[in-house]
Protein backbone atom coordinates (compact mmCIF):
# COMPACT_ATOMS: atom_id res chain seq x y z
CA UNK A 1 0.00 0.00 0.00
CA UNK A 2 1.29 3.21 -1.07
CA UNK A 3 0.27 7.19 -1.09
CA UNK A 4 1.47 8.79 -4.06
CA UNK A 5 1.47 12.36 -4.32
CA UNK A 6 2.02 12.86 -7.88
CA UNK A 7 0.82 11.73 -11.21
CA UNK A 8 3.76 10.39 -11.90
CA UNK A 9 4.12 8.30 -8.81
CA UNK A 10 0.74 7.13 -9.33
CA UNK A 11 1.29 5.53 -13.39
CA UNK A 12 4.49 4.04 -11.84
CA UNK A 13 2.51 2.60 -8.74
CA UNK A 14 -0.47 1.43 -11.10
CA UNK A 15 1.73 -0.14 -13.89
CA UNK A 16 3.45 -1.67 -11.60
CA UNK A 17 0.14 -3.33 -9.81
CA UNK A 18 -0.80 -3.97 -13.25
CA UNK A 19 2.72 -6.23 -14.05
CA UNK A 20 2.03 -7.53 -11.08
CA UNK A 21 -1.54 -8.98 -11.78
CA UNK A 22 -0.91 -10.26 -15.41
CA UNK A 23 2.60 -12.29 -14.79
CA UNK A 24 2.09 -13.50 -10.91
CA UNK A 25 -1.43 -13.52 -10.24
CA UNK A 26 -1.38 -16.59 -7.93
CA UNK A 27 0.88 -14.21 -5.88
CA UNK A 28 -1.45 -11.22 -6.01
CA UNK A 29 -4.44 -13.11 -4.93
CA UNK A 30 -2.79 -15.01 -2.20
CA UNK A 31 -1.70 -11.20 -1.17
CA UNK A 32 -4.92 -9.92 -1.11
CA UNK A 33 -6.41 -12.74 0.81
CA UNK A 34 -3.53 -12.02 3.69
CA UNK A 35 -4.80 -8.43 3.53
CA UNK A 36 -8.36 -9.26 3.39
CA UNK A 37 -8.21 -11.45 6.14
CA UNK A 38 -5.59 -8.73 8.40
CA UNK A 39 -8.46 -6.68 8.10
CA UNK A 40 -11.06 -8.65 8.96
CA UNK A 41 -9.22 -10.12 11.75
CA UNK A 42 -8.54 -6.19 12.95
CA UNK A 43 -11.96 -3.87 11.85
CA UNK A 44 -14.74 -6.43 11.14
CA UNK A 45 -13.99 -9.49 13.49
CA UNK A 46 -16.84 -11.91 14.09
CA UNK A 47 -17.69 -12.27 17.93
CA UNK A 48 -16.22 -15.72 19.36
CA UNK A 49 -18.23 -16.13 22.38
CA UNK A 50 -17.22 -19.01 24.66
CA UNK A 51 -18.72 -20.15 27.86
CA UNK A 52 -17.92 -18.75 31.24
CA UNK A 53 -16.74 -21.73 33.22
CA UNK A 54 -14.60 -21.58 36.98
CA UNK A 55 -11.53 -23.19 34.91
CA UNK A 56 -11.70 -20.30 32.13
CA UNK A 57 -12.03 -18.00 35.36
CA UNK A 58 -9.39 -19.37 37.46
CA UNK A 59 -6.47 -19.83 33.98
CA UNK A 60 -7.25 -15.84 33.68
CA UNK A 61 -6.97 -14.89 37.07
CA UNK A 62 -3.72 -17.20 37.02
CA UNK A 63 -2.17 -15.21 34.16
CA UNK A 64 -2.97 -11.62 35.90
CA UNK A 65 -1.81 -12.45 39.18
CA UNK A 66 1.68 -12.95 37.65
CA UNK A 67 1.64 -9.31 36.42
CA UNK A 68 3.43 -6.09 37.89
CA UNK A 69 2.87 -2.79 37.03
CA UNK A 70 4.68 1.34 37.91
CA UNK A 71 2.06 3.95 38.84
CA UNK A 72 3.16 5.56 36.01
CA UNK A 73 2.44 2.47 33.51
CA UNK A 74 -0.32 2.42 31.42
CA UNK A 75 -2.40 -0.51 32.89
CA UNK A 76 -1.00 0.22 36.45
CA UNK A 77 -4.58 1.75 37.35
CA UNK A 78 -6.61 -1.17 35.80
CA UNK A 79 -4.36 -3.48 37.47
CA UNK A 80 -5.05 -2.19 41.02
CA UNK A 81 -8.96 -2.26 40.50
CA UNK A 82 -8.67 -6.01 39.45
CA UNK A 83 -6.67 -6.36 43.18
CA UNK A 84 -9.56 -4.12 44.58
CA UNK A 85 -12.71 -6.86 43.03
CA UNK A 86 -10.55 -9.73 44.33
CA UNK A 87 -9.44 -8.44 47.54
CA UNK A 88 -13.53 -8.14 47.73
CA UNK A 89 -13.92 -11.57 46.89
CA UNK A 90 -11.62 -12.50 50.35
CA UNK A 91 -8.19 -13.58 48.44
CA UNK A 92 -6.12 -12.14 51.15
CA UNK A 93 -3.01 -12.33 48.39
CA UNK A 94 -4.64 -9.94 46.83
CA UNK A 95 -5.80 -7.66 50.07
CA UNK A 96 -2.08 -7.46 50.75
CA UNK A 97 -0.62 -6.22 47.48
CA UNK A 98 -3.26 -3.62 47.29
CA UNK A 99 -2.94 -2.26 50.58
CA UNK A 100 1.14 -2.81 49.89
CA UNK A 101 1.05 -0.70 46.57
CA UNK A 102 -1.28 1.96 48.00
CA UNK A 103 0.83 2.38 50.92
CA UNK A 104 4.07 3.22 48.80
CA UNK A 105 1.71 5.78 46.18
CA UNK A 106 1.01 7.88 49.23
CA UNK A 107 4.72 8.09 50.30
CA UNK A 108 5.97 8.66 46.76
CA UNK A 109 6.47 12.10 45.07
CA UNK A 110 3.40 11.87 43.49
CA UNK A 111 1.41 12.73 46.63
CA UNK A 112 0.98 16.33 47.29
CA UNK A 113 1.41 17.33 50.87
CA UNK A 114 0.20 21.03 51.01
CA UNK A 115 -2.63 20.69 48.64
CA UNK A 116 -3.69 17.06 48.88
CA UNK A 117 -4.29 14.98 45.22
CA UNK A 118 -2.12 12.92 43.04
CA UNK A 119 -0.16 14.39 40.35
CA UNK A 120 -0.75 12.41 37.10
CA UNK A 121 0.65 8.98 37.64
CA UNK A 122 0.62 8.49 33.74
CA UNK A 123 3.30 10.93 33.55
CA UNK A 124 5.35 9.84 36.80
CA UNK A 125 8.14 11.96 37.49
CA UNK A 126 10.97 13.88 36.31
CA UNK A 127 15.15 12.69 36.53
CA UNK A 128 15.35 14.76 39.79
CA UNK A 129 11.92 13.36 40.97
CA UNK A 130 9.44 15.68 40.90
CA UNK A 131 6.12 15.39 39.05
CA UNK A 132 5.10 16.31 35.37
CA UNK A 133 1.67 16.24 34.81
CA UNK A 134 -1.68 17.88 36.73
CA UNK A 135 -3.99 16.23 38.85
CA UNK A 136 -6.23 14.72 36.77
CA UNK A 137 -9.93 14.47 37.94
CA UNK A 138 -10.09 10.60 36.69
CA UNK A 139 -7.14 9.66 38.62
CA UNK A 140 -8.05 11.18 41.01
CA UNK A 141 -11.56 9.51 41.43
CA UNK A 142 -10.41 5.87 40.74
CA UNK A 143 -7.84 6.60 43.37
CA UNK A 144 -10.52 7.46 45.58
CA UNK A 145 -12.41 4.57 45.39
CA UNK A 146 -9.00 2.55 45.50
CA UNK A 147 -8.36 3.75 48.66
CA UNK A 148 -12.12 3.80 50.25
CA UNK A 149 -12.29 -0.07 49.27
CA UNK A 150 -8.31 -0.83 50.99
CA UNK A 151 -9.45 0.65 53.87
CA UNK A 152 -11.50 -2.01 54.48
CA UNK A 153 -8.52 -4.08 55.29
CA UNK A 154 -5.96 -1.16 56.23
CA UNK A 155 -7.99 1.47 58.26
CA UNK A 156 -5.03 3.82 58.11
CA UNK A 157 -5.49 3.94 54.39
CA UNK A 158 -9.00 6.04 55.27
CA UNK A 159 -7.05 9.13 55.97
CA UNK A 160 -5.76 8.84 51.79
CA UNK A 161 -9.17 9.02 51.24
CA UNK A 162 -10.28 11.34 53.55
CA UNK A 163 -7.65 13.63 52.13
CA UNK A 164 -8.85 12.67 48.56
CA UNK A 165 -12.42 13.80 48.77
CA UNK A 166 -11.12 17.13 50.40
CA UNK A 167 -9.08 17.97 47.59
CA UNK A 168 -12.30 17.10 45.17
CA UNK A 169 -14.20 19.48 47.44
CA UNK A 170 -11.56 22.27 47.41
CA UNK A 171 -9.83 22.01 44.12
CA UNK A 172 -12.19 20.51 41.49
CA UNK A 173 -15.14 21.19 42.46
CA UNK A 174 -17.58 23.99 41.10
CA UNK A 175 -20.86 25.04 41.36
CA UNK A 176 -21.87 26.29 37.78
CA UNK A 177 -22.66 23.97 36.30
CA UNK A 178 -22.57 21.34 39.29
CA UNK A 179 -19.19 19.33 38.85
CA UNK A 180 -15.92 18.38 38.77
CA UNK A 181 -13.26 20.26 36.83
CA UNK A 182 -11.00 18.06 34.36
CA UNK A 183 -7.55 19.18 35.71
CA UNK A 184 -5.51 21.47 37.97
CA UNK A 185 -2.87 23.14 36.43
CA UNK A 186 0.44 21.37 35.79
CA UNK A 187 3.33 21.84 37.92
CA UNK A 188 5.48 24.89 38.21
CA UNK A 189 8.72 23.08 36.72
CA UNK A 190 7.67 22.53 33.63
CA UNK A 191 6.39 26.06 33.09
CA UNK A 192 10.18 26.73 34.27
CA UNK A 193 11.67 24.96 31.08
CA UNK A 194 9.28 25.74 28.30
CA UNK A 195 10.00 29.70 29.20
CA UNK A 196 8.57 30.93 26.24
CA UNK A 197 5.30 28.56 25.98
CA UNK A 198 1.99 30.24 27.55
CA UNK A 199 1.97 29.26 31.13
CA UNK A 200 -0.33 26.04 31.45
CA UNK A 201 -3.66 26.83 33.00
CA UNK A 202 -6.35 24.36 34.83
CA UNK A 203 -9.13 22.78 32.52
CA UNK A 204 -12.09 23.55 33.38
CA UNK A 205 -13.94 21.31 31.32
CA UNK A 206 -16.68 18.97 32.89
CA UNK A 207 -16.43 15.92 31.15
CA UNK A 208 -18.76 12.94 31.45
CA UNK A 209 -16.84 9.82 31.90
CA UNK A 210 -14.55 11.87 34.87
CA UNK A 211 -17.42 13.47 36.40
CA UNK A 212 -18.99 9.70 36.58
CA UNK A 213 -16.46 7.97 38.00
CA UNK A 214 -16.46 10.45 40.79
CA UNK A 215 -20.31 10.36 41.45
CA UNK A 216 -19.10 6.00 41.97
CA UNK A 217 -16.24 7.05 44.15
CA UNK A 218 -17.92 9.19 46.20
CA UNK A 219 -20.71 7.15 46.64
CA UNK A 220 -18.36 4.40 47.86
CA UNK A 221 -16.53 6.84 50.34
CA UNK A 222 -20.05 7.50 51.96
CA UNK A 223 -20.79 4.36 52.85
CA UNK A 224 -17.98 3.17 54.49
CA UNK A 225 -17.61 7.03 56.75
CA UNK A 226 -20.01 8.32 59.45
CA UNK A 227 -23.57 9.38 57.62
CA UNK A 228 -23.72 13.01 59.90
CA UNK A 229 -19.73 13.48 58.93
CA UNK A 230 -19.46 17.20 57.24
CA UNK A 231 -17.39 15.69 54.25
CA UNK A 232 -20.35 12.73 53.76
CA UNK A 233 -22.98 15.27 53.79
CA UNK A 234 -20.95 17.59 51.17
CA UNK A 235 -20.30 14.23 49.30
CA UNK A 236 -24.02 13.47 49.14
CA UNK A 237 -25.00 16.85 47.74
CA UNK A 238 -22.37 17.00 45.22
CA UNK A 239 -23.24 13.91 43.73
CA UNK A 240 -26.69 14.27 43.23
CA UNK A 241 -26.39 17.96 42.09
CA UNK A 242 -23.62 16.26 39.17
CA UNK A 243 -25.64 13.87 38.25
CA UNK A 244 -28.48 16.49 36.99
CA UNK A 245 -25.22 17.92 35.03
CA UNK A 246 -24.46 14.82 33.60
CA UNK A 247 -28.31 14.24 32.43
CA UNK A 248 -28.44 18.06 30.77
CA UNK A 249 -25.72 16.65 28.16
CA UNK A 250 -28.54 14.18 26.72
CA UNK A 251 -28.31 14.45 23.42
CA UNK A 252 -31.61 14.77 20.93
CA UNK A 253 -30.12 11.24 19.29
CA UNK A 254 -30.42 9.85 23.12
CA UNK A 255 -26.98 9.60 24.17
CA UNK A 256 -24.86 12.01 25.58
CA UNK A 257 -22.14 14.83 24.97
CA UNK A 258 -19.01 13.84 26.19
CA UNK A 259 -17.93 17.15 28.23
CA UNK A 260 -19.76 20.36 28.42
CA UNK A 261 -18.63 21.78 25.07
CA UNK A 262 -20.97 19.96 23.64
CA UNK A 263 -18.93 19.30 21.05
CA UNK A 264 -18.57 16.02 20.70
CA UNK A 265 -21.04 13.02 21.85
CA UNK A 266 -21.57 9.35 21.16
CA UNK A 267 -18.66 8.08 23.11
CA UNK A 268 -19.60 4.29 24.46
CA UNK A 269 -17.58 4.91 27.82
CA UNK A 270 -19.68 7.76 28.47
CA UNK A 271 -23.04 5.97 28.80
CA UNK A 272 -21.72 3.28 30.18
CA UNK A 273 -20.30 5.37 33.34
CA UNK A 274 -23.18 7.53 33.66
CA UNK A 275 -25.37 4.88 33.69
CA UNK A 276 -23.31 3.21 36.21
CA UNK A 277 -23.03 6.20 38.53
CA UNK A 278 -27.22 7.04 38.33
CA UNK A 279 -27.64 3.37 39.17
CA UNK A 280 -25.50 3.14 42.20
CA UNK A 281 -26.56 6.39 43.47
CA UNK A 282 -29.81 4.30 44.46
CA UNK A 283 -27.64 2.89 47.65
CA UNK A 284 -27.43 5.96 48.80
CA UNK A 285 -31.25 7.64 47.36
CA UNK A 286 -33.48 5.67 45.74
CA UNK A 287 -34.89 7.94 42.96
CA UNK A 288 -37.15 6.00 40.26
CA UNK A 289 -36.48 9.05 37.69
CA UNK A 290 -32.26 8.31 38.31
CA UNK A 291 -33.25 4.74 37.42
CA UNK A 292 -34.74 5.22 34.55
CA UNK A 293 -32.02 7.65 33.02
CA UNK A 294 -29.31 4.66 33.69
CA UNK A 295 -31.74 1.90 32.02
CA UNK A 296 -32.85 4.56 28.94
CA UNK A 297 -28.69 4.67 28.50
CA UNK A 298 -28.36 1.09 28.44
CA UNK A 299 -31.25 0.92 26.10
CA UNK A 300 -29.24 2.96 23.45
CA UNK A 301 -26.51 1.09 23.99
CA UNK A 302 -28.40 -2.33 23.44
CA UNK A 303 -30.09 -0.68 20.28
CA UNK A 304 -27.27 1.55 18.84
CA UNK A 305 -24.02 0.27 19.66
CA UNK A 306 -24.44 -3.74 19.34
CA UNK A 307 -22.44 -5.39 16.70
CA UNK A 308 -24.73 -8.06 15.17
CA UNK A 309 -22.33 -11.29 15.94
CA UNK A 310 -21.79 -10.21 19.56
CA UNK A 311 -20.65 -7.14 21.51
CA UNK A 312 -21.02 -3.77 21.25
CA UNK A 313 -18.93 -1.09 19.18
CA UNK A 314 -17.19 1.81 20.75
CA UNK A 315 -19.05 4.24 18.51
CA UNK A 316 -22.46 3.85 17.05
CA UNK A 317 -21.78 5.03 14.12
CA UNK A 318 -18.88 6.52 11.70
CA UNK A 319 -17.96 10.19 12.72
CA UNK A 320 -15.21 12.54 11.74
CA UNK A 321 -13.27 13.81 14.89
CA UNK A 322 -10.87 16.59 13.87
CA UNK A 323 -8.82 15.21 10.57
CA UNK A 324 -10.33 11.45 11.61
CA UNK A 325 -12.24 9.36 10.71
CA UNK A 326 -13.65 7.13 13.42
CA UNK A 327 -15.34 3.77 12.31
CA UNK A 328 -17.09 1.30 14.69
CA UNK A 329 -14.82 -0.88 16.32
CA UNK A 330 -15.43 -3.86 18.57
CA UNK A 331 -12.95 -3.04 20.92
CA UNK A 332 -12.60 -5.22 24.54
CA UNK A 333 -9.11 -4.97 25.12
CA UNK A 334 -8.11 -2.09 27.90
CA UNK A 335 -6.47 1.07 27.05
CA UNK A 336 -5.80 3.53 29.86
CA UNK A 337 -9.22 2.70 31.39
CA UNK A 338 -10.50 -0.60 31.37
CA UNK A 339 -12.47 -2.21 28.05
CA UNK A 340 -15.77 -0.36 27.13
CA UNK A 341 -17.34 -3.96 27.81
CA UNK A 342 -16.20 -4.18 31.42
CA UNK A 343 -17.86 -0.39 31.88
CA UNK A 344 -21.30 -1.93 30.75
CA UNK A 345 -21.00 -4.99 32.80
CA UNK A 346 -20.20 -3.22 35.24
CA UNK A 347 -23.61 -1.06 34.61
CA UNK A 348 -25.38 -4.01 33.63
CA UNK A 349 -25.12 -5.97 36.49
CA UNK A 350 -25.90 -2.34 38.94
CA UNK A 351 -29.02 -2.77 37.00
CA UNK A 352 -29.72 -6.30 37.05
CA UNK A 353 -29.34 -7.41 33.66
CA UNK A 354 -27.46 -10.41 34.49
CA UNK A 355 -27.89 -12.46 31.16
CA UNK A 356 -26.71 -9.39 28.57
CA UNK A 357 -23.52 -8.76 31.42
CA UNK A 358 -23.09 -12.30 30.70
CA UNK A 359 -23.44 -12.74 27.39
CA UNK A 360 -20.82 -9.54 27.00
CA UNK A 361 -18.56 -10.92 29.14
CA UNK A 362 -18.29 -14.50 26.97
CA UNK A 363 -17.68 -12.47 23.70
CA UNK A 364 -15.13 -10.12 25.73
CA UNK A 365 -13.36 -14.22 26.68
CA UNK A 366 -13.74 -14.93 23.13
CA UNK A 367 -11.81 -11.94 22.51
CA UNK A 368 -9.06 -12.67 25.10
CA UNK A 369 -5.11 -12.87 24.12
CA UNK A 370 -3.31 -15.35 26.66
CA UNK A 371 -0.23 -13.65 24.94
CA UNK A 372 -1.36 -10.17 26.26
CA UNK A 373 -3.03 -10.47 29.28
CA UNK A 374 -2.41 -6.72 31.01
CA UNK A 375 -4.46 -5.85 28.11
CA UNK A 376 -7.62 -7.87 29.33
CA UNK A 377 -7.46 -6.71 33.20
CA UNK A 378 -10.71 -4.89 32.56
CA UNK A 379 -12.10 -8.81 31.31
CA UNK A 380 -10.69 -10.29 34.76
CA UNK A 381 -12.60 -7.23 36.37
CA UNK A 382 -15.97 -7.79 34.89
CA UNK A 383 -15.61 -11.77 35.66
CA UNK A 384 -15.27 -11.12 39.00
CA UNK A 385 -17.87 -8.74 39.70
CA UNK A 386 -20.41 -11.12 37.33
CA UNK A 387 -19.27 -14.36 40.30
CA UNK A 388 -19.77 -11.40 42.87
CA UNK A 389 -22.82 -10.91 42.09
CA UNK A 390 -24.72 -14.51 41.05
CA UNK A 391 -23.35 -15.28 44.66
CA UNK A 392 -24.99 -12.71 46.11
CA UNK A 393 -28.17 -13.75 44.41
CA UNK A 394 -27.90 -17.02 45.57
CA UNK A 395 -27.54 -15.78 49.21
CA UNK A 396 -30.10 -13.70 48.93
CA UNK A 397 -32.26 -16.71 48.07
Amino acid sequence: AQAPETRAELMRLLEGISRAYRNEPETVAQRAEQLQKAWIDRWARSANPLPLTDESLESLNQSLSSLAFQPNERYWLNWMEWLAVRARSGDPIAQERLVSELQVLRQSALWDASEGGFYALSEGLTPEGQPRGAKRLIEQARLLRLYTEASRYEPELLQTAYDLVRFLKNHLWQERPPGFRNSTSPPRVLMAIAREAPAPTRDNTLSADANAYAIVALVDYIQVVSPTSEQSLWARRAVLRTIETLRALRTVQGDLYHTTRRQVSGWLPDLALVACASLRLQQIQPSERNRQFALSLLRVIQEQYADPTGGLYDVAYAMRWGGWVLQPVRATADEALPSDDTLVVMALLEAGQVRSAERLLQVALGDYDPNQPERFLGLGIGLEIYRAYLETQQGDE
